[in-house]
């Protein structure tokens, strides 16, 4: 009959002296009513050191790990081992514990107490193998080096693949492509690759559901002024200051809630939007030029060459939200601009 990680546990622990016994729990936090605790906290509890504290933690858990992985802590190991060999020897704690849940815990449940207890274990055995969190990857437990140094090699291959290919990636949304390229270059299954990816924090998934690499401001963007280019990219269109304020919000990138004036000063301080009528900004990338209405207008009949009216008004019109009678009066300027015989205006 299989265990589940409490009866298995407390089997293990049931030779122990209380105060060891007590220990573990509380430091590990595996019984219902054990949070875990500190090194000092305990110490002050049974009136020694800290450092006697984690002394008898590691002694208690060596003398444990010669019965853990034989008996009715077989299958379990058996099943951790399993697992690893199918997602390529690597996985994060907490997807490694979410597994196990579906065999070993009280009604598939998991929560703080099973990941707790799956930690003890895996930590009593010794194996897998644990690797702390860094600046760059979350703590993974992995079955030997090989297994780990592959999973890293496969992370940072893809990261340069995405640096290198950023434009490809965000304009035509070939993240399958790439992905599909880079795993069979590093000679695994998609699947594994997947389970290699959540043990980065290099990339991650915009609320529009992009892939790419954590750094950019179209996947994890920061400050407000990201937020409104991210919401100008998706949107292909210019937008009132207001309105990007509310898809900020509605779009809820981290919670933080975007107040119109603050939206509004970030668009007016940051070149890459443009001012395109009152109050409605554009993107810099998406065509869309600095300038008055007369500079427009001065703009596109100095690269163009002379044009009808009516041209002119369409195409001020397409950059600009502006009434047509705002470019009638502008191209009346004679300081400016000229009517020709033919009845096109030029540039004086």
């Amino acid at each position: 009959m299989k265990l589940s990680l409490e009866q298995l546990i407390n089997t293990l622990l049931n030779d122990l002296d209380g105060r060891s016994r007590n220990i573990l729990k509380r430091r590990f936090g595996i019984g219902p009513n054990f949070p875990g605790e500190t090194l000092a906290a305990l110490g002050k509890e049974f009136g020694i050191t800290r450092e006697r504290v984690r002394q008898i933690e590691s002694q208690t858990l060596v003398k444990l790990r010669d019965n853990i992985k034989s008996g009715s802590g077989k299958e379990f190991f058996e099943r951790v081992k399993d697992g690893l060999d199918s997602l390529g020897g690597v996985r994060r704690l907490e997807n490694l514990a979410m597994d196990l849940s579906l065999d070993f815990s009280k009604d598939n449940i998991y929560n703080s107490l099973f990941y707790n207890q799956v930690r003890f274990l895996l930590e009593a055995a010794h194996w897998p193998v644990f690797a702390k969190a860094t600046n760059s990857s979350y703590g993974v437990w992995y079955a030997n080096k090989i297994h780990i140094e592959k999973c890293r090699n496969f992370c940072k291959s893809l990261r340069d693949t995405l640096h290198s290919r950023k434009s490809d990636l965000l304009d035509n949304c070939r993240w399958d492509k790439i992905f599909s390229e880079t795993t069979k270059l590093a000679k695994i299954s998609e699947g594994v690759g997947l389970n290699y990816l959540s043990t980065s924090k290099n990339f991650a998934v915009n609320p529009y559901g992009d892939f790419g690499l954590s750094t950019w401001v179209e996947i994890r963007p920061k400050t407000m002024r990201d937020k409104a280019y991210l919401i100008l990219k998706k949107e292909k269109k210019p937008l009132h200051f207001l309105d990007i304020a509310k898809n900020i919000n509605k779009v809820s990138f981290d919670g933080k809630i975007a107040h119109p004036p603050t939206v509004h000063n970030e668009l007016i301080r940051d070149k890459r939007f443009v001012l395109v009528g009152r109050g409605i900004y554009g993107l810099r990338e998406h065509g869309f030029m600095p300038g008055t209405a007369r500079d427009t207008i001065a703009r596109l009949l100095a690269s163009r060459g002379p044009m009808e009216k009516d041209k002119i008004v369409n195409m001020v019109l397409s950059e600009r939200f502006l009434k047509p009678n705002t470019i009638f009066l502008n191209l009346q300027n004679r300081k400016y601009f000229k009517k020709l015989n033919d009845g096109r205006y030029a540039v004086v």
